[in-house]
């Protein structure tokens, strides 16, 4: 038995039965829906042309109804005390199908979680802009392969660097400002469309397009500054003035 999110229960049916023996009895399904509405056993004798007896018996794991137990015979019959000696299978049947059922969700999360890891790091690391992660002491934690082709840095050399150094003497203060108050109280909106003039490790500037947001992640505050190369609007505006 599998619950949805509403509470409405969804029996996943396994059966064995000797190669010789039909299908059960047809009244089966309805006494196997009693067992999973009232979570006890459900003894019945059944009529018809092939009559047969059926035992139904919970399977209840902690407080949670997780399977059903049914089987049916034809000409002889259950009776309470069998459902009595049937508890502790029944106990242990449980157990094994709770721990199915979490076995199968720990792999559907690992699975979304490893999806959902490839997909960002695809974006992170394809991006055209640069996307760094800043930590509370202002040094750069992580930077994607864009940041260090644009900034003229080895692979991996940015990891570590003062954010600061990165804008040279000439920072605008509303971005030091700005990742300041990010960092000791979180942005509740992205803040973007900042142009800074950045450094690059030869010393040259470029004009960039910086947007800000912080990131939560437990008690820990960082901040993902995301920047642009926007020499060429900066260039075509020119351009046009003259």
């Amino acid at each position: 038995v599998e619950w949805s999110d509403r509470g409405v229960p969804d029996l996943n049916t396994r059966a064995l039965r000797s190669a010789d023996q039909r299908f059960p009895h047809p009244d089966t399904a309805l006494l196997v829906s009693q067992v999973i509405a009232d979570e006890a056993a459900v003894i019945r004798q059944l009529g018809g042309e092939e009559p047969a007896s059926f035992l139904g018996l919970p399977l209840v794991s902690g407080d949670r109804l997780v399977g059903v137990i049914g089987v049916s015979s034809p000409g002889g019959s259950y009776d309470e005390r069998m459902a009595g000696m049937l508890q502790p299978l029944l106990s242990t049947c449980a157990s094994i199908v709770e721990s199915l059922h979490a076995s199968a969700a720990r792999d559907r999360a690992r699975s979304e979680l490893e999806s959902t890891a490839t997909f960002l790091q695809t974006i992170f690391t394809s991006a055209a802009s640069g996307i760094l992660v800043v930590d509370d002491g202002f040094s750069i934690t992580t930077a994607n392969p864009a940041d260090h082709a644009m900034l003229g840095f080895p692979e991996g050399a940015l990891v570590g660097i003062p954010v600061f150094d990165l804008v040279g003497e000439r920072i605008d203060q509303r971005v030091r400002r700005l990742v300041g108050r990010g960092l000791k109280l979180g942005l509740r909106s992205p803040l973007s469309n900042l142009v800074v003039g950045a450094e690059r490790l030869d010393g040259s500037e470029f004009p960039a397009e910086v947007a800000v947001s912080s990131m939560q992640i437990g008690d820990k505050l960082s901040l993902v500054i995301m920047f642009t190369d926007i020499t060429d609007r900066v260039e075509a505006q020119r351009a046009l003035a003259r």
